[in-house]
Protein backbone atom coordinates (compact mmCIF):
# COMPACT_ATOMS: atom_id res chain seq x y z
CA UNK A 1 0.00 0.00 0.00
CA UNK A 2 1.29 3.43 -0.55
CA UNK A 3 1.95 5.93 1.95
CA UNK A 4 -0.24 8.55 0.84
CA UNK A 5 -3.00 6.00 0.70
CA UNK A 6 -2.79 5.11 4.15
CA UNK A 7 -2.67 8.76 5.82
CA UNK A 8 -5.58 9.45 3.90
CA UNK A 9 -7.83 5.99 5.27
CA UNK A 10 -6.43 6.68 8.69
CA UNK A 11 -7.43 10.69 8.65
CA UNK A 12 -10.43 9.78 6.84
CA UNK A 13 -11.35 7.25 9.71
CA UNK A 14 -10.41 10.01 12.31
CA UNK A 15 -12.48 12.43 10.93
CA UNK A 16 -15.44 9.74 10.71
CA UNK A 17 -14.53 8.89 14.49
CA UNK A 18 -14.15 12.44 15.64
CA UNK A 19 -17.90 13.58 13.65
CA UNK A 20 -20.14 10.74 15.50
CA UNK A 21 -18.23 11.62 18.61
CA UNK A 22 -18.78 15.27 17.97
CA UNK A 23 -22.92 14.28 17.47
CA UNK A 24 -22.65 12.34 20.19
CA UNK A 25 -21.68 15.33 22.79
CA UNK A 26 -24.48 17.36 21.97
CA UNK A 27 -26.41 15.31 24.61
CA UNK A 28 -23.89 16.38 27.21
CA UNK A 29 -25.06 18.81 29.77
CA UNK A 30 -24.06 22.20 29.50
CA UNK A 31 -20.28 22.73 30.01
CA UNK A 32 -19.70 19.38 29.93
CA UNK A 33 -19.34 19.68 26.33
CA UNK A 34 -16.84 22.27 25.96
CA UNK A 35 -13.59 19.76 25.93
CA UNK A 36 -14.60 17.00 23.89
CA UNK A 37 -15.73 19.45 21.12
CA UNK A 38 -12.64 20.90 21.65
CA UNK A 39 -10.38 18.16 21.54
CA UNK A 40 -12.45 16.34 18.67
CA UNK A 41 -12.35 19.95 16.43
CA UNK A 42 -8.54 19.38 16.83
CA UNK A 43 -8.71 16.26 15.84
CA UNK A 44 -10.85 17.07 13.07
CA UNK A 45 -8.64 19.95 11.97
CA UNK A 46 -5.25 17.98 11.72
CA UNK A 47 -6.97 15.10 9.89
CA UNK A 48 -8.11 17.56 7.31
CA UNK A 49 -4.19 18.62 6.88
CA UNK A 50 -3.17 15.12 6.82
CA UNK A 51 -5.24 14.18 4.11
CA UNK A 52 -3.74 17.62 2.58
CA UNK A 53 -0.66 17.16 3.54
CA UNK A 54 -0.64 13.18 1.35
CA UNK A 55 -2.21 14.75 -1.14
CA UNK A 56 0.32 16.87 -2.01
CA UNK A 57 3.03 14.74 -1.46
CA UNK A 58 0.91 12.48 -4.12
CA UNK A 59 0.51 15.20 -6.45
CA UNK A 60 4.74 15.50 -6.00
CA UNK A 61 5.33 12.38 -6.91
CA UNK A 62 6.62 11.18 -3.48
CA UNK A 63 5.72 7.49 -3.70
CA UNK A 64 6.79 5.76 -0.25
CA UNK A 65 5.29 2.43 0.33
CA UNK A 66 4.56 1.93 4.13
CA UNK A 67 7.26 -0.10 5.62
CA UNK A 68 6.68 -2.54 9.21
CA UNK A 69 10.00 -1.66 11.42
CA UNK A 70 9.86 -3.72 14.74
CA UNK A 71 12.50 -2.71 16.16
CA UNK A 72 12.73 -0.78 19.89
CA UNK A 73 12.07 2.53 18.34
CA UNK A 74 9.49 1.36 15.93
CA UNK A 75 7.74 0.25 19.44
CA UNK A 76 7.59 3.49 21.08
CA UNK A 77 4.34 4.69 20.13
CA UNK A 78 2.77 1.25 21.04
CA UNK A 79 4.26 1.64 24.89
CA UNK A 80 3.58 5.18 25.18
CA UNK A 81 -0.26 4.14 23.97
CA UNK A 82 -0.20 1.27 26.73
CA UNK A 83 1.29 4.22 29.52
CA UNK A 84 -1.67 6.14 28.28
CA UNK A 85 -4.09 3.56 28.95
CA UNK A 86 -2.60 3.03 32.17
CA UNK A 87 -2.72 6.83 33.05
CA UNK A 88 -6.39 6.67 31.94
CA UNK A 89 -6.99 4.09 34.81
CA UNK A 90 -5.09 5.84 37.59
CA UNK A 91 -6.94 9.54 37.12
CA UNK A 92 -9.46 7.13 38.48
CA UNK A 93 -7.35 6.06 41.18
CA UNK A 94 -4.91 7.91 41.98
CA UNK A 95 -6.43 11.71 40.70
CA UNK A 96 -5.85 13.21 37.90
CA UNK A 97 -2.56 15.11 38.67
CA UNK A 98 -1.01 12.31 40.35
CA UNK A 99 -1.42 9.90 36.81
CA UNK A 100 0.19 12.85 34.68
CA UNK A 101 3.31 13.27 36.80
CA UNK A 102 3.62 9.67 36.76
CA UNK A 103 2.52 9.26 33.15
CA UNK A 104 5.16 11.97 32.15
CA UNK A 105 7.82 10.32 33.40
CA UNK A 106 7.09 6.81 32.11
CA UNK A 107 6.85 8.62 28.52
CA UNK A 108 9.98 10.81 28.88
CA UNK A 109 11.91 7.57 30.04
CA UNK A 110 10.75 5.45 26.92
CA UNK A 111 11.11 7.98 24.45
CA UNK A 112 14.76 7.95 25.88
CA UNK A 113 14.77 11.96 27.62
CA UNK A 114 17.88 11.86 30.06
CA UNK A 115 17.94 15.42 30.33
CA UNK A 116 16.67 16.01 33.54
CA UNK A 117 16.92 19.21 34.45
CA UNK A 118 14.97 20.07 31.30
CA UNK A 119 12.54 17.00 32.17
CA UNK A 120 12.02 18.81 35.81
CA UNK A 121 12.01 22.74 34.21
CA UNK A 122 9.15 21.40 31.64
CA UNK A 123 6.99 19.46 33.99
CA UNK A 124 7.00 23.75 36.33
CA UNK A 125 5.91 24.55 33.54
CA UNK A 126 3.81 21.87 32.07
CA UNK A 127 1.65 20.68 35.18
CA UNK A 128 0.38 24.10 36.75
CA UNK A 129 -0.42 25.43 32.98
CA UNK A 130 -2.08 21.73 32.49
CA UNK A 131 -4.35 22.80 36.04
CA UNK A 132 -5.15 26.27 34.84
CA UNK A 133 -6.14 25.06 30.57
CA UNK A 134 -8.27 22.42 32.06
CA UNK A 135 -10.04 24.10 35.42
CA UNK A 136 -10.26 27.30 34.06
CA UNK A 137 -10.34 27.47 30.26
CA UNK A 138 -11.92 24.36 29.89
CA UNK A 139 -14.15 24.36 33.26
CA UNK A 140 -13.46 20.52 33.59
CA UNK A 141 -13.23 18.89 37.04
CA UNK A 142 -11.06 16.52 36.97
CA UNK A 143 -11.01 13.46 39.31
CA UNK A 144 -9.33 13.57 42.49
CA UNK A 145 -7.51 10.78 43.79
CA UNK A 146 -5.78 9.50 46.81
CA UNK A 147 -3.33 12.62 46.57
CA UNK A 148 -4.30 15.55 44.56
Amino acid sequence: MRRYWADIIAAGSFIVLSGFLIWIAREFPVGGNIFPYFSLGGIFVLSVLMITNALLDKKAGIDKKVHFDWSYESKKPLLVLALSLAHIWLIFVLGYFTSAILFYVGATAVAGVRRYKSMILAAVVLFPSLYLFFSFFLQAQLPRGLLF
